[in-house]
């Protein structure tokens, strides 16, 4: 039985690098139908295993030895740390789990028609004074939050972590920035090597510095040809540990839906914090970047690696139409 080769698969140029496959599956993902489950769980594994080095080598390895043991659909969820992707069910079972799911779809309807009804009727029974207080709370609270969502110039519209793809330097100023406002040291074995700069050998591509995973932290790591060094940070930037993993050994399973990082040139602001030298491009608030990261769970956090820099750095995306800071 042949090997599933996932670049005929899937069209990709076993050429290009892992964040650029990695692009392009997202892609696929994106554009395949929401309820046609299985396509999507071999995606998804497919996208864990070549946006990942470690993954993809050994992948790569298995791929190319035609007397290696098959690499079928569960050679593939093992190297990518997730379960076997399985279609629907179908037949007798699948009509019965069908029916069992329309009826409970009903008896949920139901309810929610009684509750609306009950909610309704205390509703009427209540005084207008009540009601106008809790209109005017309601309105109180929704202005709060634009309030919160805007600087104090005005001007800067707070984002979510995803928009922080338009913080990216193409040519002109972006209309996104990133204003950074905590930075957390590295351990010395790890910062000291990332202030170095890739003259030093230390890395495969720049967007796996960073990596998210299910228990919601974070890590940042080196990769060496003999070991790969990796810190590991709580989302308030707590460190949990820091460990070293021979070339042999498996590294952890990112989380499978993080959002897609970026390396090159940012809009970024720092708000009482230090950014180094060496990241400065030539316009105002241009910062080169290792990594940016946005935080698949909290949508108010991006991770930030700056050339140069022993730290990793915090911060929120606004969008800044203007020159200036937020």
């Amino acid at each position: 039985m042949p090997h599933i080769d996932l670049y005929q698969i899937y069209g990709l140029d076993r050429r290009q690098p892992s964040e650029t496959l990695a692009a392009q599956l997202t892609a696929q993902l994106n554009s395949t139908d929401p309820q046609d489950s299985l396509t999507r769980s071999r995606i998804d594994t497919a996208r864990a295993i070549l946006s990942d080095p470690q993954r993809r080598a050994r992948y790569d390895a298995q791929l190319g030895d035609p007397a290696a043991p098959t690499l079928d659909e569960a050679s593939l969820a093992t190297i990518a740390g997730r379960p076997v992707p399985t279609g629907p069910r179908t037949g007798l079972a699948g009509v019965f789990a069908e029916t069992k799911a329309r009826i409970l779809a009903a008896v949920v309807g139901v309810l929610a028609l009684i509750l609306v009804v009950a909610v309704t009727a205390v509703a009427c029974s209540g005084s207008d004074g009540g009601s106008s207080t809790a209109t005017d709370g309601a309105q109180k609270s929704s202005s709060q939050q634009r309030s919160s969502a805007q600087s104090s110039n005005g001007e800067c519209e707070l984002q979510p972590s995803t928009g922080a793809v338009l913080t990216r330097w193409r040519g002109s100023r972006p209309t996104n920035l990133i204003k950074i406002h905590k930075q957390v040291p590295l351990p010395a074995e790890i910062g000291d090597r990332l202030a170095a700069g890739p003259g030093d050998g230390l890395i495969y591509e720049s967007t796996t510095y960073i990596r998210q995973y299910q228990d919601k932290t974070i890590s940042v790591a080196i990769f060496d040809d003999d070991v790969t060094t990796m810190a590991f940070y709580r989302t308030d930037g707590t460190l949990v540990q820091t460990r070293k993993f021979a070339k042999d050994e498996t590294l952890p399973p990112t989380f499978d839906l993080s959002e897609e990082p970026f390396t090159g040139y940012a809009r970024v602001q720092a708000d009482g914090v230090t950014l180094p030298s060496e990241a400065a491009g030539k316009e105002p608030q241009q910062q080169y970047a290792l990594t940016v990261r946005p935080d698949a769970f909290d949508r108010d956090v991006v991770w930030v690696l700056l050339r140069g820099g022993k730290d990793l750095y915090i911060g929120t995306v606004y969008r800044k139409l203007t020159d200036g800071d937020c």
